[in-house]
């Protein structure tokens, strides 16, 4: 063990003293002149722990016009491929929707919904669960306001990491 002058002499003087107070780990380096030690090599774990997944990503996308077929059916539908978006959706709005989707990473998620108004409430998401997350799609109606009974159908797209499970849970 490596001691310093001063706990060398307060070893040797006062040895009542020179016991715990004064014990040094063997890696931590006593002076700024002494060189740190080396550090132990890190042992082998039995388990491997799994990489991390990737997180899930969720963003809008724009679409100029929205047929009115699509739209009011409280559900969220997925496409993975932009044949299985035009069957949904039509050439047109597949088209437009596919230039702004990378299909290989993302799926596309048409969320379809009614909501009373106005005002009118607005779609928000949540991702949910341990392992394997789910993004959950609601609507958010206005608190405290007073809104008139004029019912809209109304849909709205959104890019979604491929894989990841959704859901429409309805208006909170």
């Amino acid at each position: 063990m490596r001691l310093t002058r001063l706990a060398f002499w307060v070893g040797i003087v006062l040895p009542g003293l020179a016991g715990a107070a004064f014990a040094l780990r063997d890696d931590t380096p006593v002076s700024s002149d002494d060189p740190p030690a080396k550090k132990k090599p890190a042992q082998k774990k039995d388990k491997v722990s799994p990489e991390p997944a990737s997180p899930i990503k969720v963003r809008a996308l724009k679409v100029k016009q929205v047929p009115l077929k699509v739209g009011g059916k409280n559900k969220a539908t997925t496409a993975k491929t932009l044949a299985e978006l035009e069957k949904v959706v039509g050439k047109a709005l597949a088209a437009e929707l596919g230039k702004q989707v990378k299909f290989a990473t993302e799926q596309v998620v048409l969320v379809s919904y009614q909501t009373s108004g106005a005002p009118f409430g607005v779609i928000k998401y949540e991702i949910k669960g341990k392992g394997k997350k789910t993004v959950e799609f609601y609507c958010q109606e206005p608190k405290g306001v007073v809104r008139d009974s004029v019912l809209t159908l109304r849909a709205e797209f959104f890019a979604v990491t491929r894989g990841t499970p959704v859901k429409y849970t309805g208006a909170k």
